[in-house]
């Protein structure tokens, strides 16, 4: 690898940092004890840091234009860095979990990973990743809101542990044609409908062949989804006020499951058989014309474009009660510990997550930038079918459990209970009593 001096210096200013006080340091002690090899201890120091550094980032991108996104920006990182090699490896969401634990008893793990927020936590408790506010500069932290970087933080932890890229709405995905012939006005951000607004505009969008409203249980976007939604109603299904976390299941957390369920048995503007479906299942039924509505999350918007369906179809704010409030959650790049490149590191993620890449990496996964400037960029609002997830960016902040490092265990453990209720199985004071005896045990691990 042919080495420029200029830049060479500015790619690598990070790690040399370090190796100025390294040499500091070193000259410090041959003062005292006399020694002159100080200007060789410095030159050996310096020559060893500018030798060429491979890193590897171990990406979880899955759609296509995300998986894209990713590979061109390693390219143009490879390209005009000196002395840094990024390696780019292809994961799965569904096999990260095993990974990291594996990798971190071997310490062979990837130097930077890709991953999500809440999912972080134990792994920060137990010391198996970098500290990132030491390394990174402060126009990349300033570049994202506070309430971004609260997402990588957790309690009980100091330190900043991931760096926020890519953020969700929950939005109502709808069929224009079937709303404008069942005389349902949209929704729009300056103008939501409520949630009896959107049960009303279900009801009158159902027809023999048609279901109003669509709803998944499965994945990451079905109890997850709901308990998003729900914090636009007051509901936080979780609390410490007494010093201990337990279930709650008051008024608020009962709003949405209640109504749910009575859209599908009192109203019939939803279908219990849609329940098992995942969101990709929902979304099908929704391109084949048999449904009126769905909730989903952002990235369903590409699933439809890439489908061009042979109807008009709308994004609209999901509904609202005490609030448009829903959950940051954030998609992260984080330093596995064992790295023993953790300044090169940082300088990738700073390269990969600035405004022109944080664009890039919006468009391939068609959610939503933690970069101010990026949100703000004409590629993005000029898009088709962009306007209203970017607007609704404002809305996003941290959830009172987004730091509890078992709540996806909670969420897991409560999951059938949910079934058993929107299915039909159980009265709501049944749901009720379940949840909080399933829950509750997986709680108090963290008490």
């Amino acid at each position: 690898m042919k080495l420029k001096r200029a830049t060479k210096f500015v790619a690598a200013s990070s790690l040399l940092l370090l190796v100025l006080a390294s040499c500091t340091s070193a000259s410090t002690s041959s003062d005292s004890t006399g020694n002159d090899s100080t200007t060789d201890t410095g030159t050996d120091a310096t020559a060893e840091v500018m030798e060429p550094v491979e890193i590897e980032f171990y990406s979880l991108a899955w759609q296509e234009g995300a998986i894209a996104s990713h590979e061109e920006i390693v390219e143009a990182f490879n390209a005009q860095s000196e002395y840094v090699t990024v390696k780019h490896v292809q994961g799965d969401w569904g096999a990260i979990d095993q990974l990291l634990t594996t990798c971190f008893e071997a310490s062979n793990c990837p130097d930077v990973f890709h991953f999500y927020d809440t999912g972080l936590r134990s792994y920060a408790e137990r010391g198996n990743l970098v500290d990132l506010e030491p390394l990174m500069s402060d126009d990349f932290r300033a570049s994202m809101p506070e309430s971004a970087w609260a997402t990588t933080q957790f309690p009980g932890t100091e330190g900043v542990y991931g760096a926020p890229f890519l953020m969700e709405n929950r939005v109502i995905l709808a069929n224009k044609d079937i709303m404008d012939a069942a005389g349902v006005v949209a929704a729009t951000v300056d103008d939501p409908w409520t949630w009896p607004e959107f049960r009303a505009a279900a009801a009158k969008m159902t027809s023999a062949d048609v279901d109003g409203a669509g709803l998944s249980l499965k994945g990451s976007g079905g109890v997850n989804g709901i308990i998003k939604l729900a914090l636009s109603v007051g509901g936080e299904y979780v609390e410490d006020s007494s010093g201990s976390w337990k279930t709650v299941m008051g008024p608020n957390e009962l709003a949405l499951p209640k109504m749910f369920h009575d859209m599908i048995h009192l109203d019939g503007s939803m279908s219990t058989d849609l329940l098992g479906l995942s969101g990709t299942g929902v979304n099908t039924l929704f391109l084949q014309g048999a449904l009126g509505m769905q909730i989903s999350g952002d990235y369903m918007r590409s699933q439809i474009v890439a489908a061009n369906p042979d109807f008009d179809w709308v994004v609209m704010p999901a509904p609202v009660g005490i609030s448009a409030t829903q959950p940051n959650s954030a998609q992260t790049m984080s330093i596995a510990g064992g790295s023993e490149n953790s300044a090169a590191s940082m300088e990738f993620i700073e390269f990969a997550l600035n405004t022109e890449n944080q664009v890039k990496l919006a468009l391939g996964d068609w959610l939503i930038p933690t970069s101010t400037a990026a949100v703000e960029s004409a590629e993005l609002t000029s898009g088709d079918y962009w306007d209203v997830s970017l607007k609704l960016a404002k809305n996003l902040e941290y959830a009172p459990w987004q730091g509890l490092a078992t709540f996806d265990q909670w969420r897991g453990a409560v999951t059938p209970a949910w079934f058993d209720y929107l299915n039909g199985d159980s009265s709501i004071s049944e749901f009720t009593s379940i949840v909080i005896e399933l829950g509750d045990p997986v709680l108090a691990k963290m008490n």
